[in-house]
């Protein structure tokens, strides 16, 4: 999930959530705030990016889900805790290039084993500022990977920063693909 800005600060009490910009608030009643899925859902935001590397699928994936070793190659999603199946939460951090390190515990939606792994992270309240994150692999004509990354941001907050998604957490994606692939494509040499 990419990162709300710092310029943001969000609580929340019994009846409203309040999101704040500086020293200006607004409150946002709690009676809104539960159908933002409903309304949010008509304008979701998608980043796409995707990289051709030379290793299997299964070599890809092999890099992907090892998350121990995140710290010493992922530019971007530096760290995840948790296990890798269905249901399951994790905790993982993101550094966005420029930005401060964020903190999320989104739940794994899907995996199908050495094809695709997902997972929805929330801001907040569901429906504040979501990101379903994707991962998926597909073998090319010539033995190596299509690795797709992708996220659907829904939500109250997405217009908000629009921007920022656009360009930091999408050179975030990038330059995590390219680290992947450098990843893979080394194990796939010594293979």
């Amino acid at each position: 999930m990419a990162a709300v800005p710092r310029r943001f600060s969000a609580t929340h009490c019994s009846s409203s959530f309040r999101l704040c910009q500086g020293a200006t608030c607004a409150s946002i009643p709690l009676e809104i705030s539960n159908y933002s899925s409903h309304i949010s859902s008509k304008m979701p935001h998608t980043l796409y990016t995707d990289i051709e590397i030379a290793a299997s699928p299964a070599q890809v994936w092999a890099v992907l889900l090892d998350f121990a070793t995140y710290k010493n190659w992922n530019p971007f999603i530096v760290s995840v805790e948790g296990s890798a199946k269905e249901g399951a939460q994790l905790a993982t951090c993101i550094r966005p290039p420029g930005g401060r390190e964020m903190r999320f515990k989104p739940s794994v939606t899907v995996v199908e084993e050495g094809r695709a792994f997902e997972w929805l992270g929330s801001f907040g309240f569901r429906g504040i500022f979501d990101g379903r994150h994707r991962f998926e692999l597909s073998e090319t004509e010539n033995g190596g990977t299509k690795f797709v990354q992708k996220e659907e941001f829904t939500g109250l907050l997405v217009w908000l920063i629009k921007n920022e998604l656009n360009t930091k957490t999408k050179q975030g994606f990038q330059e995590m693909n390219e680290a992947l692939k450098k990843r893979a494509e080394e194990a796939a040499k010594k293979a």
